[in-house]
């Protein structure tokens, strides 16, 4: 049974795969917001992640990457933004 907090969408994660924003089982923004207070949501319609986090340190890049493990959902790892989609 998953857990309230979580989103229940659409469709199940294939397996093997990593969360997508519309699958059962990707994080409610209250998850995002306690574990990375400083995260922020993209706006509606516009292109890139869902979620932004700017890491200050390198306790900061842990917890992104142990939150992205902990809840199977893709990290995309933003440098310089020469990509249309801020990669």
């Amino acid at each position: 049974m998953p857990d309230k907090a979580l989103r229940a969408n659409s469709s199940d994660t294939p397996p093997g795969c990593k969360r997508l924003a519309s699958d059962r089982g990707w994080p409610e923004d209250s998850i995002w917001r306690k574990a990375l207070p400083e995260v922020f949501r993209k706006l509606r319609g516009t292109e890139g992640p869902d979620y932004f986090f700017q890491a200050q340190n390198v306790a900061d890049v842990q917890k992104a990457i142990n939150f992205a493990r902990d809840h199977n959902v893709r990290l995309s790892v933003i440098g310089t933004g020469h990509d249309f989609l801020g990669r």
